[in-house]
């Protein structure tokens, strides 16, 4: 069983079942760079928002990041958590897709890649 916590990926027998899975349609969100088609889907948590990223043509290469809370530069204020919200926006998925193209996303099948973003910087991490 292949795993590179230190990079943050994580080989085809340590995905779990819902990063194996397609996003679902319903609220997922399409963007286009260049020849690909990305589809992404954000949701928040305790920890922040989960940005999960495939590419469209081939679903099980997936970048999973989790945006921490007061992490991103467009922010609103949350008055009754006293904490800033990111605002994940197609600039937002944009810089994730570029980051994990620099790290090597999608040169070998089925990979998945876990990060943390935090004051503008990306952190491999284990999957969660």
């Amino acid at each position: 069983m292949q795993k590179e916590i230190s990079s943050g990926k994580v080989g085809p027998k340590d995905e779990g079942k819902r990063e194996a899975m397609t996003l679902p349609k319903k609220g997922r969100r399409t963007l286009i760079q260049g020849a690909t088609t990305y589809y992404w889907l954000a949701s928040g948590n305790d920890e922040g928002i989960k940005l999960v990223v495939e590419q469209a043509q081939q679903p099980e290469l997936k970048v999973v990041v989790l945006v921490e809370y007061g992490s991103s530069t467009s922010t609103t204020n949350n008055e009754e958590s006293n904490r800033q919200t990111p605002i994940v926006s197609p600039a937002m998925v944009k810089r994730t897709i570029n980051y994990a193209l620099e790290q090597g996303w999608g040169s070998s099948p089925h990979t998945v890649l876990y990060y943390s973003y935090a004051q503008g910087t990306f952190v491999a991490r284990a999957p969660f």
